[in-house]
């Protein structure tokens, strides 16, 4: 109980603050990847088939069982040499090892003998002060890091163990405060600017710029390519996401993450080719992997590849006794619903329900099946719910609207369609809605009614003057009349 106390803090635990771990994808990461140190991206509207970033500041170096340090692994650029005599670094490894195994009495023996002969051994100071946290004895260990940043002014990594301190104590604004005060102080190294960025959840576009500038230091720099991309999907930008996860997934091939996020950005803004693709090549790389079926699922299904979508399902469940993993239950509910069969769909959407009870796709088809059922009041309070998030609102907005028309309230369905339109960057026609908010075919016919304005009425081509005078036929004249007759026919022309 002990271990499972400190692995519980440990995994709580701000450490590193450019850990690159060899994160896999998903959504609202739960080890289901098997990769550690991965979380959901900032703002990510959907945990579902959402963005993943490699966000340090859950991420640990080299043991994710506690979390301690044993070695600078954290991806900075390294801060001028600490000499550390053999000695020393191998107590510090035997302190580290015992407090892995919980063991924290003769780990505290160690850390205070390490802490008397170098109080700047970053590492091993640290550890220490995690093994104090454990031990209830906070001010020691703020101190301890306190300290530890004015012993290495010369180095990043104090900082963002002193931000991660505050941050596991539930003072944020304290945690960013130091974060800014390390970003004045080392201006010029990227992982500074992506620890910032990586606090800053609620307020994207201070993130967003933080991440930039740690592009501008590094263009190649893993964790902000990726966790720009991830962030842009957060907030709806998928073409923004695109341009800026193509160009990680150039320079990292084999990341799964970058490729995860890539393929959900194409998925919603509608390019099914390039995002059948991707999805095909991950359940080749990564077979079982439920956010790659599941993803490949809605891919075939938004493109109208029905009997692909099938296939996938099957591969998914080779018999009807195996349980399918909520992400592909939910991915097939889809696929259903689609095909406007809501028989087939409730039962995979209600088992997806249990355990994605709190994602916003996941809630949005709940809500269009019970639409189906003619539940329009229990629809309508999800929607509304989720709407109430701006970043949502302009996914639930069009499935507003549909309810708005079944109760033959065409004008306020249009304003909810006008909203959720507006709010979308990516917005081409009716069809978007399909992969933009998830909206089944049969709604977008409905909703196309609103969208496209009505042909303009035929307009009848102009009519002819005529001159209500007449000209005698030729044949009925004599000669002589006719040469008399033609100034009166030149001037009628001239008048006509």
């Amino acid at each position: 109980m002990r271990r499972q106390a400190l692995t519980a803090l440990a995994a709580a635990a701000l450490l590193l603050a450019s850990t690159h771990v060899a994160s896999a994808q998903p959504h609202t990461n739960n080890g289901t990847q098997g990769a550690a140190g991965q979380t959901a991206a900032q703002s990510t509207n959907n945990g579902t088939q959402g963005a993943v970033s490699n966000n340090a500041s859950n991420g640990v170096s080299n043991n994710a069982s506690i979390g301690v340090s044993n070695n600078a692994s954290n991806g900075s650029a390294p801060p001028q040499a600490h000499p550390v005599s053999d000695a020393l670094r191998q107590k510090a490894r035997e302190a580290t090892a015992l407090l892995q195994k919980n063991q924290l009495e003769p780990a505290e023996k160690l850390f205070v003998e390490i802490y008397a002969e170098d109080p700047a051994y970053e590492e091993a100071m640290f550890n220490y002060a995690l093994l104090l946290e454990r031990t209830q004895r906070t001010p020691r260990a703020l101190e301890i890091l306190t300290r530890l940043t004015e012993l290495r002014p010369d180095s990043v990594q104090p900082w963002f163990y002193l931000a991660s301190f505050h941050q596991r104590n539930k003072d944020n604004a304290k945690g960013l405060a130091i974060l800014e005060e390390a970003t004045r102080r080392f201006p010029n190294d990227p992982q500074v600017h992506n620890r910032l960025a990586q606090t800053l959840d609620k307020d994207p576009q201070r993130a967003i710029a933080a991440y930039k500038r740690a592009l501008e230091l590094d263009p190649a720099d893993k964790t902000a390519l990726n966790n720009l991309g991830a962030l842009y999907i957060g907030q709806n930008r998928y073409k923004d996401a695109v341009a800026v996860l193509e160009r990680y997934t150039e320079l990292y091939p084999r990341a799964a993450n970058g490729r995860f996020n890539l393929a959900n950005a194409l998925l919603a803004l509608g390019q099914h080719d390039k995002t059948i693709a991707l999805y095909e090549d991950l359940t080749v790389k990564r077979p079982g992997d439920a956010f790659a079926l599941s993803g490949l699922i809605l891919a075939y299904t938004f493109a109208g590849r029905y009997d692909d979508a099938d296939k996938t399902i099957a591969k998914a469940q080779p018999t009807p006794e195996t349980r399918l993993a909520p992400q592909v239950a939910y991915a097939a509910g889809v696929r259903w619903l689609f095909q406007g069969n809501p028989d087939k769909a409730e039962p995979l959407l209600t088992s997806a329900r249990k355990e994605l009870p709190a994602q916003l796709y996941e809630a949005l088809a709940w809500a269009e099946l019970l639409r189906a059922r003619g539940r329009l009041d229990d629809a309508e309070k999800i929607l509304q719910e989720k709407a109430a998030n701006p970043l949502n609102a302009p996914l639930a907005q069009p499935f507003l609207a549909l309810i708005a028309l079944d109760r033959n309230q065409p004008e306020q369905a249009r304003k909810l369609l006008d909203a959720a339109i507006s709010a979308q960057p990516d917005y081409t026609n009716p069809r978007s809605l399909v992969h933009l908010a998830r909206v089944p075919p049969a709604g977008v016919a409905r909703l196309e009614i609103l969208i496209t304005p009505p042909a303009p009425a035929p307009v009848a081509p102009p009519k002819a003057r005529s001159c209500a005078c007449s000209i005698p036929a030729a044949r009925d004249l004599s000669p002589l009349a006719l040469l008399g007759a033609l100034p009166l026919v030149l001037l009628l022309r001239r008048r006509r």
